[in-house]
């Protein structure tokens, strides 16, 4: 559990650069993906209306949609910002977020760390590839 460290005034005043340069992502257990199947993962995706499967040279994770952006999300052209991102920071309560976003640590330099890393993601990824790969081929009309 990732303690609360939002700073809604930091984040305001830097305009949401992290955000703007591409959505954080999920790690499983945000989603409770332990305790779905197919079918649960693929109305998770379209009811909140704003999770994207993406890819990262071939491996699945979940992560907000880009602004524009559509459920599946392999390429990063045109807009990266978030979806999720309004005037004064992210939409969602802290308690609601991604944990790639509570992960980041706000700075008054607008210089923001994040206490997760890829290969933590990736580890936390590998065991729902699978999964990942069935529930994107249900949204490939989409491409």
């Amino acid at each position: 559990m990732i303690t609360n460290n939002e700073n809604r005034t930091v984040c305001s005043q830097c305009g949401g650069r992290c955000c703007k340069s591409g959505p954080c992502c999920y790690v499983p257990s945000d989603l409770n993906l332990e305790n779905l199947d197919l079918v649960g993962l693929i109305t998770k995706i379209e009811l909140t209306g704003y999770i994207s499967i993406a890819s990262s040279a071939g491996f699945l994770y979940l992560r907000p949609k880009r602004k524009g952006g559509k459920i599946l999300d392999f390429k990063m052209d045109g807009s990266t910002e978030c979806s999720l991102l309004g005037p004064n920071g992210c939409l969602l309560s802290f308690e609601e977020r991604p944990t790639g976003g509570k992960a980041l640590i706000p700075d008054k330099d607008f210089k923001c760390k994040s206490t997760i890393n890829e290969r933590q993601l990736y580890k936390l990824w590998l065991p729902y590839q699978r999964l990942l790969r069935y529930a994107a081929e249900s949204f490939i009309d989409e491409l």
